[in-house]
């Protein structure tokens, strides 16, 4: 069903932000495959699926069946080993690690200090006390 809606899934990576943009996402179709997984558990809570992570592949699992976005939105039977399970908080937090590693990339301090204030819960710029030199303004750089 979501093949034959055109939604696009793609790996994690820091070249294309806009993948973890819900807007971006809905609109073009095209995200980040374990946001698409997260979003399917909630959207479908009361059915016991989950998001799980298998070498590094994301996927939602229900009690015998994986929905792989990768494969172009294919099934396969559940792999008899334990597989790694993502909440909506892990995968919130992969997002936002994401989406601050492209920032400290691109050298944008704004969205870097936003990033920094959502990571920690603080609203101001003490939000940088927690980041290593050259962003938090009390460091020196270290000669």
């Amino acid at each position: 069903a979501f093949a034959a809606c055109g939604i696009i899934p793609c790996p994690v990576t820091t070249l294309k932000i806009e993948q973890y943009c819900l807007g971006a996402m809905l609109d073009d179709r095209c995200g980040a495959a374990p946001l698409w997984c997260g979003l399917i558990c909630e959207l479908y809570s009361g059915y016991g699926y989950h998001t799980v992570c298998d070498r590094g592949r994301f996927a939602v699992a229900d009690k015998d069946t994986l929905l792989i976005p990768e494969d172009n939105w294919q099934t396969s039977p559940k792999p008899s080993y334990e597989l790694e399970v993502w909440n909506s908080r892990s995968l919130l937090r992969l997002a936002m690690m994401t989406l601050f590693s492209a920032a400290v990339n691109s050298d944008s301090f704004r969205y870097i200090l936003t990033i920094a204030q959502a990571l920690t819960g603080c609203e101001n710029a003490d939000a940088l006390q927690t980041l290593p030199y050259p962003y938090n303004p009390g460091l020196e750089e270290l000669s």
